[in-house]
């Protein structure tokens, strides 16, 4: 009976596989976008009602679009469930993406807490349905014995958390326009949509 090896891939193989797998690596540029997008909230966003409202209203409103966040995370996810039965993964991935960049979009568009709240569950539903189909998504694109270093590198998503707050606190700092700043953001979000598609194309799933 031959041991069994134990020898684990180092680092610099691992991050081998983004040059032998171009969709992988695709699929890993479009959660940056997404990742960019999603970090705006709790950054950039909070900061921006902080600039257009009054202190203590600010918190207010950003403690109701957070009640709204949870609770439409907890009634859409029966019908993303439903949705992910007669559609790819692929396509809900990018649904699910133009709806956080329209969220987004949307956020810096009129300050009525009525539209910062609709604004809201759209950019809910998106998140919502971007992160409950990744890891499926992601499961689907190796081998089994691969697929604690793909879940592993997918992990580089992190990079737009970081730049995200960053780049939005300069955009903030630097214009004086709440719509200009979230579009350019919603903008840099939407290209994960293109990013899913070809990866997916790559890999022949599309």
């Amino acid at each position: 009976m031959n041991p069994i090896s134990t020898t684990k891939p180092s680092i610099f193989h691992s991050f081998h596989v983004f040059k032998k797998d171009t969709s992988f690596l695709i699929f890993v540029l479009a959660l940056i976008f997404i990742s960019f997008g999603y970090s705006q909230f709790d950054s950039t966003f909070s900061q921006y009602l902080g600039k257009s409202f009054h202190h203590e209203l600010a918190i207010q409103y950003f403690a109701w679009l957070i009640t709204t966040n949870a609770i439409t995370v907890l009634v859409i996810q029966y019908f993303v469930y439903k949705l992910g039965e007669l559609i790819s993964t692929t396509t809900s991935l990018m649904i699910g993406s133009g709806l956080l960049s329209m969220g987004l979009f949307f956020f810096g568009q009129s300050d009525s807490i009525i539209w910062l709240i609709a604004a809201m569950v759209i950019f809910t539903a998106g998140e919502v349905l971007v992160f409950t189909m990744v890891d499926i998504h992601l499961d689907g694109m190796c081998e089994d014995q691969e697929k604690g270093t793909y879940f592993a590198l997918s992990g580089v998503k992190s990079v737009g958390r970081i730049v995200g707050p960053s780049l939005g606190g300069v955009l903030l700092d630097t214009m004086s326009s709440g719509a200009l700043v979230f579009f350019i953001i919603s903008v840099v979000t939407l290209l994960a949509i293109p990013s899913f598609y070809y990866s997916s194309k790559i890999r022949g799933q599309f």
